[in-house]
């Protein structure tokens, strides 16, 4: 009796997790011979299925039931690794923030420093800062619908509301959340890396753009179009590792004339940060050394402190 054919379920035309994928198939293929996973060549049909999107194919394929006639099909789908994409609320037309930690604190940081300020710090982040001092909010966080948000923000007494993450635009509805906010009265900072788009920013919102230096080691990760949309009362921070931080940053002031476009820009010397486990760390910066740079650029450079830090343990959260 003739030896029926076979062939390798893992061929060039096989589904990558096991079963291969209908169609027809090649005599090469029905002669691949392996120590398992054989199918025979009566029982399954073989064929190469347009890549669509690029990196990503998505096949069917039939086996039998019972007899021949009894067939049925499942469709498979392959993804490629993608990058890091911003949290996915559950489904449902209620817009919805997944939210790290809401509180009521002194504004450490812009020309609001001093200022009573209601923090909204949004959960995730596609940047892994070297000195980032906020890697609980990379994951942690719960669902919350942008009314009960906006009605636990205007039970505090400060009408000075930062959004912050985290990135916070990485989670599309926090658009509705500044507006809301914004029509209640609320003056809004939106402190955001600058590696997203701002477009859909609400313009009366306060962007404090904060442009990635090499220290940072996520510089490449900066949309420069942000900067054709600053408006004059935004602000512009560095976080300043080293000298070669500040004379990368005050070469991006005069390239880009940012003194004439926005309201302040921001020079931060770098708060000492340990290692973590997705966050390398980086050493301190002094100060003083800061002052000195900014004194002898001869720019209108404003140095500011994390004043919370001063305040309160560097540790603490909610501050």
């Amino acid at each position: 009796m003739r030896p029926r054919r076979r062939f390798h379920a893992r061929s060039p035309f096989a589904n990558a997790n096991g079963p291969a994928v209908a169609g027809p198939r090649s005599h090469a293929q029905e002669r691949t011979r392996t120590s398992k996973g054989f199918y025979s060549h009566q029982h399954l049909k073989l064929a190469r299925l347009p890549i669509s999107p690029p990196g990503r194919w998505v096949g069917s394929y039939t086996r039998p039931e019972g007899k021949v006639e009894g067939f049925y099909t499942r469709r498979v789908t392959l993804d490629a690794p993608s990058p890091a994409r911003e949290p996915s609320p559950p489904s449902t037309a209620i817009p919805r923030l997944r939210i790290n930690e809401i509180f009521h604190s002194i504004q450490g940081e812009s020309t609001w420093a001093g200022c009573p300020c209601v923090f909204v710090r949004l959960t995730g982040c596609h940047l892994r800062c070297r000195y980032c001092d906020t890697a609980y909010a990379f994951k942690e966080g719960d669902w919350r619908s942008v009314d009960d948000i906006v009605e636990e923000v205007l039970g505090f007494s400060s009408r000075l509301v930062e959004i912050t993450g985290g990135e916070p635009l990485l989670q599309p509805d926090v658009h509705p959340l500044v507006q809301r906010l914004c029509d209640r009265g609320c003056t809004v900072l939106i402190e955001t890396s600058g590696a997203c788009d701002t477009s859909r920013c609400d313009p009366r919102a306060i962007l404090i753009l904060d442009l990635k230096t090499p220290g940072s080691g996520e510089q490449h990760r900066t949309v420069l179009e942000n900067l054709d949309r600053l408006r004059p009362h935004d602000e512009i921070k560095f976080v300043v590792t080293d000298r070669a931080d500040f004379d990368w940053a005050v070469d991006m002031v005069r390239e880009h004339r940012l003194v004439d476009r926005c309201r302040a820009i921001l020079m931060s010397p770098v708060f000492e940060q340990r290692a973590g486990l997705e966050i390398a760390g980086c050493p301190g910066l002094s100060p003083r050394l800061l002052a000195e740079w900014i004194l002898e650029s001869g720019l209108p450079l404003r140095q500011q402190t994390q004043l919370h830090k001063l305040i309160w343990d560097p540790a603490t959260r909610g501050v």
